[in-house]
């Protein structure tokens, strides 16, 4: 299996090592432990990695055939790593630490080499195998602070996934890989919460913006009435993050705000998705984000207020900007009544809100006024748009 000569059997002793951990693994004693990941997995892991190193470099002369016959192999690796780590990470991470340190310094380096290959299928099973790992810690104790700062490390750099390229990849092949990659944030972010600065989580925010503008979407769905299972994980990050810090509020805010705009987005090629039914709950997020936070000191003293309007004005100003006039419009029906809504809580809650002091009422004031222009100006609308649609609209 080392060597790589005997390809067709590889997959056969891949498989049985790691049933035999499957099945024994609860028998194996704690001190026994180092021994059986240093001999048998680590090995594996390594000599794998050799092979593929070779395989890909620049001058390699390997058939696509035979790359795909050790595609499986990986695969079958990926898969039963995520079981031996989810199911034994206890015992691993309790045996010594210098079992810790290396347990995940040799797994990330697996997924890194296998990530470099830019398979699609493989990389997509790296993400899910790493998420299955991560959601058996319980604590950053668990696996420790260094551990866990490689970990976090290791999911910023960023996605390991092609772009697809013309009709060559079927359409939709990405999408698992790019929700697998947002779910280990998901489980990063519930271990290390209360460690990340405003800078990592606009770092973060931002890999969530770059997964919704990825130019790949299922064949089976425009995406305009539903939510795509991607779409969900998207909004899943956002509504995760605790908003207490108003730094954070803030970066939450601007990242709704980018997706409710997508829509509106002229680069249609290269985005199939219309992102529609994401703009829509982007929508009524920030209509829950306002009128759970408005009576914060720091939000009404802040001018975040007319922040929160302005985000909300945006698929007002551009209701006929949309490639279908008919989706702007009802993105924009929708934000007008959630405008409107808000407006009249303010001014509703004016006097139990003594922190809008008159610079604030100001601000507000100028971004009604701004929004209500926007509700009654219909800017350039195409051809195409019915003028009782426009007038409906007005109404």
């Amino acid at each position: 299996m080392s060597d790589g000569t005997f390809t067709d059997c590889i997959p056969g002793a891949v498989h049985t090592l790691l049933r035999i951990f499957d099945a024994y693994g609860d028998q194996i004693r704690l001190e026994a432990w180092p021994a059986c990941l240093a001999v048998v997995i680590y090995t594996m892991l390594n000599d794998h990695n050799s092979v593929l190193e070779g395989m890909y470099k620049p001058d390699g002369n390997q058939a696509e055939l035979e790359k795909d016959a050790w595609e499986e192999t990986t695969l079958l690796l990926l898969d039963g790593v995520a079981r031996v780590w989810s199911d034994y990470l206890e015992a691993m991470t309790r045996a010594d630490a210098k079992v810790e340190e290396d347990s995940w310094r040799t797994l990330l380096l697996f997924y890194e080499t296998n990530l470099r290959r830019m398979r699609i299928l493989v990389n997509s099973t790296v993400y899910a195998s790493l998420q299955r790992i991560l959601a058996q810690v319980d604590t950053v104790d668990r696996v420790g602070p260094t551990a866990m700062s490689v970990l976090w490390k290791f999911w910023s750099d960023g996605l390991a996934i092609a772009e697809p390229e013309g009709s060559s990849m079927t359409r939709g092949a990405c999408q698992e890989a790019l929700s697998n990659y947002l779910a280990i944030f998901k489980e990063l972010y519930r271990l290390l919460e209360s460690t990340l600065d405003i800078a990592q989580l606009t770092m973060a925010m931002g890999r969530v913006s770059e997964c919704a503008r990825f130019p790949d979407q299922p064949s089976y769905s425009n995406d305009v009435k539903d939510l795509t299972s991607l779409q969900k994980h998207i909004l899943g990050c956002i509504v995760q993050i605790r908003v207490g810090d108003p730094e954070v509020l803030r970066l939450i805010v601007a990242t709704a705000s980018d997706l409710v705009l997508l829509p509106f987005d002229r680069d249609r090629e290269r985005r199939p998705s219309s992102y529609v039914a994401l703009a829509r709950s982007s929508i009524y997020f920030l209509e829950a984000l306002t009128l759970t936070h408005m009576r914060r000191p720091e939000v009404s003293a802040g001018g975040m207020l007319s922040t929160f309007l302005g985000a909300l004005a945006l698929p007002i100003e551009r209701k006929y900007a949309s490639d279908s006039p008919t989706h702007g419009s009802q993105l924009f029906r929708q934000a007008t009544t959630i405008s409107l809504r808000i407006v009249a809580a303010i001014f509703e809650t004016g006097e139990s809100a003594p922190n809008i002091d008159e610079k604030g009422m100001h601000q507000i004031w100028m971004r009604v006024v701004k929004t209500m222009n926007a509700i009654m100006t219909a800017r350039k609308p195409p051809v195409s748009l019915d003028i009782s649609t426009i007038l409906a609209d007005q109404a």
